[in-house]
């Protein structure tokens, strides 16, 4: 302790004997000190109390420790690695209109470094999410087989938070296209092409994109109701147009689940059918009726036609016969088309019809077995008639006799009759 209280001593003597000019400058260092030092220094006094007064010296405040805001910041402004979004202080007041209109702009800027174009809706925007090149002038072209496509297609809207009513969007989308009509409507409908990802080489595909998208099966009705509206309104206006994308447009139903939606294509198959104005548009919608009708219903869908077409000339004729002789018919059905088709020939019917008709008269099933005799009867009685005909040709002829040969050759059956 006396040491202490001599070295204290010494240092206020010290600071006594200093001149006025350096005590002046020690007061405005001491007015200039960081808090910091400031506690230092507080520090120092208490030990030189605690010294003068005999008492241990007390230990110092805690020290608080210093706060890194570096990282905390860092973590509070810096986005996740990866991430498409960054932080930039906002000019304007939230808002989604504002959110919108950036997108947008957003979207266009992304086009015009990308040479892609922009989608005008969901529909677009999925296609070309899965690599769709919209923009072929004579082709939709896949970047991916179709099945991996099909598989994409799925996977995207089943995992998109909005589902399901992004399907609903996706429906929307197409329905634009599908009334605005013109070469990129028929592009869905027609076969697309592959590119080869290494070679860049086209390779034709037999399908068509909107057959690949059908086969989507949580949308297959909603895309069919779509269809079957467009065939509405191509049966309402007609034109040659009408009449060209009637059958492409039906044809597209093929690989739907008929077990599910078979009733309801059959019903609006013969709705569209009854409000046609137009019989060659009638004939168009019958040759699709293979790819729209599931085989348990044709033989229904046969007495429809019936009932639609009374008279034989419109019945009968070589495209229709043709789609007849492909269908699945009851014993009944077929005895029955066969009396009217002797009685269209007895009643003086086109020769260029007469190779249609044979053909169709020698179709036959299993249950008409014990009645082939009259099925060979009849088809004498066509021939004969043909050929007593004052305008019957070799042509008429070679192709009749190329039936019955092809008919005899394939069905021991009707040889052995």
């Amino acid at each position: 302790a006396g040491l202490c209280f001599r070295v204290v001593s010494c240092l206020c003597f010290e600071f006594e004997s200093l001149n006025p000019i350096q005590c002046q400058c020690q007061k405005m260092f001491k007015n200039r000190k960081t808090p910091l030092l400031a506690k230092k220094s507080s520090d120092l006094a208490t030990i030189r109390e605690s010294s003068s007064d005999g008492q241990p010296p007390s230990e110092p405040a805690e020290k608080v420790p210093r706060v890194d805001s570096g990282p905390a910041v860092a973590g509070e402004n810096d986005d996740p690695f990866g991430s498409s979004q960054f932080s930039v202080p906002a000019s304007q007041m939230c808002s989604q209109r504002r959110y919108l209109s950036q997108r947008t702009n957003l979207q266009k800027s992304q086009s015009a470094r990308t040479s892609r174009r922009v989608p005008v809706n969901y529909f677009e925007h999925v296609l070309l999410q899965c690599q769709v090149d919209l923009d072929d002038p004579t082709s939709i072209v896949l970047r991916c087989e179709p099945i991996a496509f099909v598989r994409t297609v799925r996977t995207m809207l089943r995992t998109s938070p909005d589902y399901p009513r992004n399907v609903q969007d996706f429906v929307k989308g197409f329905e634009q296209t599908s009334r605005a009509g013109g070469e990129p409507f028929r592009k869905l409908l027609e076969c697309c092409q592959l590119q080869n990802r290494n070679t860049g080489d086209l390779k034709p595909v037999q399908e068509s994109l909107m057959k690949m998208l059908l086969c989507v099966e949580f949308m297959q009705l909603e895309l069919i109701t779509v269809l079957f509206e467009c065939v509405e309104r191509l049966a309402r206006d007609g034109g040659e147009s009408g009449l060209s994308l009637t059958g492409l447009v039906l044809s597209q139903i093929k690989y739907i689940d008929h077990t599910v939606h078979g009733s309801f294509v059959f019903n609006k198959y013969f709705e569209v059918l009854e409000r046609c104005q137009s019989g060659a548009l009638v004939r168009e919608a019958i040759v699709s009726l293979q790819d729209v009708i599931d085989v348990s219903k044709q033989d229904e869908a046969f007495g429809k036609i019936l009932e639609l077409l009374p008279r034989a000339a419109e019945l009968f004729t070589s495209t229709n016969l043709t789609v007849f002789c492909q269908m699945c018919l009851s014993g009944s059905t077929l005895r029955a088309t066969r009396q009217k088709v002797v009685g269209f020939v007895e009643a003086g019917c086109p020769v260029e019809v007469y190779p249609a008709l044979v053909k169709f008269l020698l179709k036959f099933n299993g249950a008409e077995v014990d009645t082939l005799h009259e099925n060979i009867y009849e088809i004498r009685q066509v021939v004969q008639r043909l050929v007593r005909h004052e305008d019957a040709g070799e042509k008429q002829l070679e192709e009749i006799f190329q039936s019955i040969y092809q008919a005899l050759t394939v069905s021991g059956v009707l040889y052995d009759a």
